[in-house]
């Protein structure tokens, strides 16, 4: 079973992402309106009428400015179907919980705000009190469920016959296909509010004040020109470039000059599956060129055992091995 397009089932609970919604009525895909909650209600409450849960787990990670009318239909969903409300964020920024609970005003929802050990959480609730540790769980088998779902979707993109890499001299029993992903709106937007989530944290873990983006394949570049405008609101970008079909034949003799990266910044590269590294060793040699290094790459699966290419961190939103546990790769 792939994502749904908003909601996933867990046992007790139905449980989403805010960019998902935020991002298809046309806005700011970092802000909060009105208009973003009667979207994501008029989508919830039919899910609730067929399957219906009391608890409604929201990730914010990316949400950075809330509309004062946002709570009006959340409330009178929540009053209606007799449910609660929990948002939870844990990219080290929090401005989504610390807004809501300034300026919840709603005394006939019990509701409440707690922050502890890089999670915060904000609820809003009919009918009861939900301690912190009840809260914390939820966000964890969220999480856990969201990735369980991502390894089931990136599975499903495996295509099972024989075949020679491009890149590397490699042989393999099948590949991943990143357009059956990227393809698809609904898998599409999951795929970019996660590659957001992860490079805010990081670049909070980090320290960087600010970074420049790379890609250096058509689909990565479709990735990497999404979560640009995720993340211009979370961080910021001071140079984008997209390497054009830089490949494994690539002729460095005929280098455009036209690209620009900012050295003082720092560089992360996007794209979609790394085997064994051969287009971001290109990728960082095109970047050489530029006077910059990259500091991560961050991928929707990688097959290396190794966290690092050369002096790049690796980061991957799954292990291809979680995907596909006879998966083979053989020199040729």
């Amino acid at each position: 079973m792939e994502f749904s397009k908003y909601f996933l089932n867990a046992e007790n609970f139905h449980y989403t992402r805010m960019n998902l919604f935020t991002w298809e009525t046309g806005k700011n895909p970092s802000s909060l309106s009105e208009s973003n909650a009667d979207f994501l209600c008029s989508h919830l409450e039919p899910l609730l009428e067929q399957v219906y849960k009391k608890h409604i787990v929201i990730n914010v990670n990316n949400i950075n400015d809330i509309d004062d009318h946002f709570f009006t239909p959340l409330i009178t969903l929540a009053i209606k179907m007799k449910i609660s409300f929990i948002f939870f964020s844990n990219d080290g920024l929090h401005k989504a919980c610390t807004y809501l609970d300034s300026y919840f005003k709603a005394n006939e929802l019990k509701h409440a705000f707690s922050k502890q050990n890089g999670l915060a959480t904000f609820y809003i609730s009919p009918r009861e009190d939900l301690n912190s540790e009840f809260l914390k769980q939820l966000s964890l088998e969220s999480e856990s469920l969201e990735k369980a779902k991502l390894i089931e979707t990136v599975s499903s993109s495996f295509e099972e016959k024989e075949v020679f890499l491009s890149s590397t001299p490699l042989r393999a029993n099948g590949k991943f296909n990143a357009n059956k992903l990227m393809h698809d709106p609904s898998i599409f937007r999951w795929l970019v509010s996660l590659f957001s989530q992860e490079i805010v944290r990081i670049s909070k873990k980090e320290g960087y004040g600010s970074i420049s983006i790379v890609a250096s394949s058509l689909r990565g570049a479709i990735l990497a020109g999404a979560v640009k405008d995720v993340l211009d609101y979370s961080l910021m970008i001071n140079s984008f470039a997209i390497f054009d079909h830089i490949g494994p034949n690539m002729d460095f003799i005929k280098c455009p000059t036209e690209y620009v990266l900012d050295r003082k910044s720092k560089i992360i590269h996007i794209g979609d599956f790394n085997i064994a590294g051969t287009e971001l060793k290109i990728t960082k040699a095109f970047c050489n060129i530029l006077g910059c290094n990259i500091e991560y790459s961050f991928v929707i699966g990688k097959f290396t055992k190794s966290d690092k290419v050369l002096n790049i961190k690796l980061h991957s939103l799954v292990d291809l091995k979680e995907c596909r546990s006879n998966l083979k790769y053989e020199l040729v």
